[in-house]
């Protein structure tokens, strides 16, 4: 690594017009700045084969164009790695780049994600920028890889981001926009609740020619709609309990962080927009919060295993074992315990469509976890995890209004805003993390229905 910072990214192949290819990937994180960078296919070869270009035996890589400049890039040291891209700021790229062609040359152009919420689409030709969010997000934070795909009524692709208001780890509020491919602007966003940070990311379905479905989590949004507070770009003015403090989470049963009101502020829905849906998306799934409550019991006779075992260190061990003498409550699941805790969903992982069972209809498949955390003497997280199976019929979708401060694009001459249009749904678009074929590219396919693709 160039910049000798740590890297989450996964890598993406760019196959340039003259056929060179590079590997992407960026640096960075939470609080540690970071770029994009590239290097070409003959040069990471010479780099781990420790050879020169003049010395390849490999055909393939002693092409000319690996000679040639990809825009005004330069190199950084002798690997001839280039920076692409560079985070302002105290964070970094954690996300692998997106392929698509979003000007309409015949190009993929690259889709980059900052850790800190802005959005910039470079020219696959010269890596010049087509458009930037520049600080139309600022205070956001995003873990979630954009979804490309057809929203408004134009030959575009459109990107679906997903983002944090806050700073890690603490957020307040979750925000899902869509952005025009054109120019950047904002299409269409909704705004909830909530201080479960955003990790998974949105997916898209093709509807046939230049029209497609996105497919988002979001969190708190029935919470969001029963509040008279409201939202604005800076912060949320509801009452909320947070996440970020475990004791605010634990409390006798007379808590209000444990009533069904605030329960709605974690919990998870899976929802299904396309313009014709924008005011009452489909909603694909439900992922209700619970109470769990629970007794502290005493354990005299349980060993403390957070005594130190070094014997080294007579003074250390003796300190740990002061400040442990109390751990030795567990805790016990009570229907009328005292302690109270919000078990909730956690949804981390990116969900992938398919046709599982071969039958001419998509499936989903997501995988999520329900967490609690908590207080016996120490800190610990009750968990289960789940894997669930979604079959995509779209005829019947019980549909969901938003919260008022939702962005609408055509408000008023769309005729199916409220979602009484029939969804179709074909088998192509932006399938999974990666996208349809887990490679960071972006393909429109023949948008023929799953149907058509399995019929001989």
């Amino acid at each position: 690594m160039s910049d000798e910072h740590e890297t989450y990214s996964a890598i993406t192949l760019y196959t340039h017009q003259n056929g060179a290819i590079y590997i992407l990937f960026g640096s960075g994180g939470e609080t540690v700045q970071g770029s994009l960078f590239g290097i070409s296919l003959r040069d990471l070869y010479c780099y781990v084969m420790e050879t020169t270009p003049e010395m390849l035996d490999l055909q393939i890589l002693k092409s000319d164009v690996y000679n040639l400049k990809w825009g005004e890039s330069s190199s950084l040291d002798d690997t001839n790695m280039i920076e692409i891209m560079r985070s302002e700021g105290t964070s970094g790229v954690m996300v692998p780049t997106i392929l698509a062609d979003i000007n309409n040359d015949g190009v993929n152009d690259l889709i980059v994600s900052l850790f800190n919420g802005m959005y910039t689409v470079l020219n696959g030709n010269d890596l010049s920028v087509i458009w930037t969010t520049g600080q139309m997000f600022e205070g956001y934070q995003s873990y979630s890889i954009p979804a490309p795909g057809y929203f408004n009524d134009d030959v575009y692709l459109d990107i679906m981001v997903c983002l944090s208001l806050g700073a890690w780890p603490v957020y307040h509020q979750n925000t899902v926009a869509i952005l025009d491919g054109r120019d950047g602007s904002t299409l269409w966003s909704t705004t909830a609740l909530s201080q479960r940070r955003m990790m998974n990311s949105p997916l898209s379905v093709s509807q046939g020619s230049h029209k497609s479905a996105f497919i988002f989590w979001l969190i708190g949004r029935r919470f969001t709609l029963q509040q008279s507070c409201f939202l604005d770009d800076s912060h949320a003015k509801c009452p909320m309990h947070h996440h970020g403090d475990h004791k605010k989470r634990h409390t006798d049963s007379g808590s209000e962080n444990c009533n069904n009101e605030t329960l709605l502020l974690d919990e998870a829905e899976l929802l299904m927009v396309d313009r014709d849906s924008m005011r009452a998306p489909s909603i694909l799934t439900r992922v209700q919060a619970d109470t769990y409550r629970y007794e502290l019991t005493n354990n005299e006779n349980e060993p403390n295993q957070n005594i130190s075992t070094t014997t080294s260190d007579k003074l250390l061990r003796e300190e740990n074992t002061k400040q442990n003498t109390h751990h030795r409550k567990r805790e016990v699941e009570k229907e009328d315990g005292s302690e109270c805790t919000v078990l909730a969903a956690t949804i981390i992982a990116t969900g992938a469509v398919s046709d599982i069972d071969f039958d001419g209809n998509l499936d989903m498949i997501n995988l999520y976890s329900r967490d609690a955390v908590v207080l016996d003497d120490m800190y610990y997280v009750r968990s289960s995890l789940t894997i669930q199976r979604l079959k995509l019929h779209t005829q019947n979708l019980f549909r969901v209004p938003l919260n008022k401060n939702t962005t609408f694009i055509k408000s008023e001459s769309c005729h199916n805003c409220n979602g009484n249009s029939e969804i179709k749904l074909f088998n192509s678009g932006w399938f999974g993390y990666m996208g349809l074929d887990g490679d960071g590219i972006y393909n429109d396919g023949q948008n023929k229905s799953i149907k058509d693709v399995l019929s001989p």
